[in-house]
């Protein structure tokens, strides 16, 4: 098959791209063994671990760990500010209906096996190691770190490309500015962080991880029943109280939807799992009502709606909600500091906490109502502190409240919302 010009362009942006990561790979696993390699003779001249002992083999197996972390997080960065393939990706599928394969296109198939030939090497030769300290054969090391090594850079690969598509395509439509050439802040974005995460294995396996082992590890020497049992006690309320305070809230919404039935005010039907729907939003859950009208309303006959849920789990953050039913989570990474304040001539001095942004990111998730006619709903639980969607300009968020018509859907919160049917 004759390759235009333009593939050829992509085939080499992708190859590039993963023998930039296998380098950067190559010299991270070198500092790791080296880390890994002070930090375990650390261990043994603290006489921690013995000389030779099962612990020592199972700590050598940090290599082979780190390795397929870093390599996870590298490839998985470079596809995030890739803003190149992405801005291709929404040219390409602006219309399509489903979520491509990107493994048809020749330059993601080259992208791979360029991957796995700049990976695989490197992590065959930290599992070899580690494989080595157990007292293995090196013939028997190679059979068993080859093949291992390959599946893990090929699945993984394979799972990111899968989860690259599914993401860009619910971004396609969104209003962002990567039609700007970035070139140069990604570059120094990503020398910073190959730098940092270089300084991080280094000081975090020879300095702060023996230091702060040690000082924990006396601790738990002394004091490990009363820590056992208060971590149990507290991660068994933490979780008791989550479960309990969502799972009443959707009891609360049912029951009352119910009452409503009961009193010949509407009907509904449920579909999914009500339940288990707000503790994972990938279980479906949503309802179809038919409302009967109010005797003292205007209207005369029934109306249906099909609802879905936007499970947004806190009520602190913010939520935007986009086009082909997604909405956003917006994590954001805080610096509370103490500002002052002087109250003119008074000369009265207050302070406060105030929270300031460091960073923030999004995670996509998505709905769907239910089949069928009727006015589409969708229902935000619990309700957020900030609900929006984005503007006609770069970087613009509009609020959204009650009743905010967007995308051919209504949005409420879901008291609101039985308001609404008890009021009409």
């Amino acid at each position: 098959m004759k390759l235009n010009k333009a593939k050829a362009k992509d085939i080499a942006w992708h190859s590039g791209k993963a023998l930039l990561c296998g380098l950067q790979l190559l010299a991270l696993c070198f500092i790791s063994s080296r880390s890994i390699g002070q930090f375990i003779d650390f261990l043994k001249n603290d006489l921690i671990i013995r000389k030779g002992s099962a612990a020592e083999a199972l700590l050598f197996f940090l290599l082979p760990i780190t390795a397929v972390i870093l390599f996870a997080a590298f490839w998985r960065y470079y596809d995030h500010i890739d803003d190149r393939s992405f801005n291709r990706f929404r040219k390409a599928y602006k219309n399509d209906e489903q979520v491509p394969n990107l493994l048809r296109e020749p330059a993601y198939r080259a992208g791979l096996i360029a991957t796995v030939l700049c990976a695989a090497p490197v992590i065959t030769l930290s599992l070899l190691l580690a494989l080595r300290a157990t007292g293995m054969g090196l013939f028997l090391c190679f059979i068993v770190s080859i093949p291992v090594s390959i599946s893990l850079t090929v699945g993984l690969s394979l799972l990111r490309i899968r989860h690259r598509s599914a993401l860009w395509f619910a971004q396609r439509n969104l209003p962002v500015d990567t039609d700007k050439a970035r070139i140069v802040p990604r570059i120094l974005y990503a020398i910073v962080l190959f730098a940092s995460v270089a300084a991080m294995i280094f000081l975090g396996f020879t300095i702060l991880i023996p230091f702060f082992g040690s000082l924990i590890l006396g601790i738990i020497r002394l004091l490990w029943k009363p820590i056992l049992i208060l971590g149990g006690i507290l991660l068994l309320w933490l979780f008791l109280y989550h479960a309990l305070r969502r799972m009443g809230a959707r009891r609360k919404f049912l029951k009352r939807l119910t009452n409503m039935r009961d009193r010949g005010e509407l009907s509904y039907e449920i579909h999914g799992s009500p339940y288990l729907s707000a503790f994972w939003e990938r279980i479906p859950f949503g309802l179809t009502i038919t409302d009967a009208p109010h005797p003292d309303g205007k209207r005369k006959g029934d109306i249906t709606y099909q609802v879905a849920f936007a499970n947004c789990r806190f009520r602190r953050g913010m939520v935007i909600l986009c086009d082909n039913n997604v909405f956003r989570f917006v994590h954001s990474i805080n610096f509370r500091t103490i500002a002052q304040q002087n109250w003119g001539r008074l000369s009265v001095a207050s302070s406060s906490i105030v929270s300031m942004p460091v960073a923030s990111f999004y995670s996509n998730h998505s709905f769907d109502f239910p089949e069928g006619e009727g006015k589409r709903i969708l229902l935000v639980d619990p309700a957020p502190r900030v609900l929006c969607m984005h503007g006609f300009r770069e970087g613009e968020l509009i609020v959204l409240d009650n009743a905010s018509e967007v995308f051919g859907y209504t949005v409420y919160g879901k008291n609101s919302f039985l308001n609404l049917l008890e009021r009409t």
